[in-house]
């Protein structure tokens, strides 16, 4: 497969036929500082909380799932385990016509 696109133009970015300040890769270069607010980089800080936020949160999830299904395997292996039935299938119902998941 070949693709043709005249737009990608490697790791320089630059346009042919463009001035270098009008280039979109060159970002807030057209602006004068009077004109700029906060921090030079400071959406970096941002983002990196935000992706800190959320790699925590997965983490968190993981193990809460983890366990879950350590005690669904230790209750499957006593021959304790009881499935809802109701919830399973209104669940399964729910997602083959792409309703909200109900099984959480």
């Amino acid at each position: 497969m070949r693709v043709d696109n005249q737009n990608l133009n490697g790791a320089a970015g630059l346009q042919p036929g463009r001035p270098p300040e009008t280039n979109p890769a060159d970002g807030l270069g057209s602006q004068s500082s009077s004109h700029r607010t906060g921090a030079v980089g400071s959406d970096h800080a941002d983002i990196s909380s935000l992706a800190e936020n959320v790699s925590q949160a997965l983490a968190t999830q993981s193990v809460n799932r983890a366990q879950h299904i350590q005690e669904l395997a230790r209750q499957y292996s006593a021959g304790t385990y009881r499935p809802d039935a109701r919830s399973i299938s209104s669940a399964i119902v729910a997602d083959a016509i792409g309703g909200k998941d109900g099984a959480q």
